[in-house]
């Protein structure tokens, strides 16, 4: 009863805007669509932002890691594959545990590790009770979930194929980058499309666990892929997702629109 209201309002905001800002391009062209004009001088794009640590507190990381290994049974040697975040309805969790107990018997060394409370812990928790290549970690503090990215060797990108994901690149997305995490990404649109074309990690199709098997077992055979991803999520991090950069920059086109 209220799609033609909110159809028409939204059009009466995105008409009437001195400019528009979005988070990714393709945000922006779907409000451009909405009123059917092209993209101008007055239009932004600010990306969802993160910054890196500084030396004090990577040193504080570093000094505590070892008791964040013991603590939820992990060894130097693991590979790490992290998921961080709210565990419920957004994400293809049941892709993933299909996954793990396939590679438990193929690969010990490959652990994956859920970090985040939400709706669908307790049933991921009994999916893979059995499971000795699952860990979770609850809610994490700032610097216990410093140290669990600083030790991963990739970061989780699951969320499902709806609108609100295709178009976006939430703040996880940057986080893991900033920490070095190659990316295994099976969300469809502007991620992946990132993944892909600066080889910062490997895409899968999302309700596929057999295909991401094969596209992890791939990736990691060839030695210098993780090595090379982990350089080029630093570079990309740096150059377009550090709000130290990004916010002032906002800033200077915000007073040269008042201006």
């Amino acid at each position: 009863l209220l799609k033609t209201f909110y159809k028409k309002k939204l059009n009466f905001i995105f008409g009437n805007a001195l400019g528009i800002s979005a988070l990714t391009n393709s945000f922006l062209q779907w409000s451009l669509k909405k009123i059917n004009r092209g993209k101008s001088d007055s239009d932004y794009i600010l990306p969802m932002c993160f910054d890196g640590q500084d030396d004090h507190i990577k040193e504080k990381i570093s000094k505590n890691s070892i008791n964040f290994y013991k603590k939820y049974n992990l060894k130097k040697e693991n590979i790490i594959i992290s998921y961080v975040g709210n565990i419920g309805y957004q994400s293809e969790f049941d892709t993933i545990i299909k996954a793990a107990s396939i590679l438990e018997k193929q690969q010990e060394n490959i652990i994956f590790v859920f970090s985040g409370t939400g709706p669908l812990l307790n049933k991921i928790k009994c999916q893979s009770s059995d499971l000795k290549n699952v860990r979770f970690t609850g809610w994490l503090d700032g610097i216990e979930l410093m140290q669990l990215l600083q030790i991963s060797s990739f970061g989780l990108i699951i969320y499902k194929n709806e609108m609100n994901y295709i178009y976006n690149i939430p703040n996880k997305f940057p986080e893991y980058l900033s920490f070095g995490n190659a990316i295994i990404c099976s969300t469809s649109g502007e991620m992946s499309k990132l993944v892909e074309k600066y080889k910062i990690g490997f895409t899968f199709q999302s309700s596929n666990h057999k295909d991401l098997i094969i596209k992890l077992n791939k990736f990691l055979k060839k030695k210098d892929n993780h090595k090379n991803a982990v350089s080029s999520a630093k570079k990309l991090h740096k150059e377009f997702f550090l709000s130290s950069v990004n916010y002032p920059k906002y800033c200077d086109f915000i007073e040269g629109l008042l201006n």
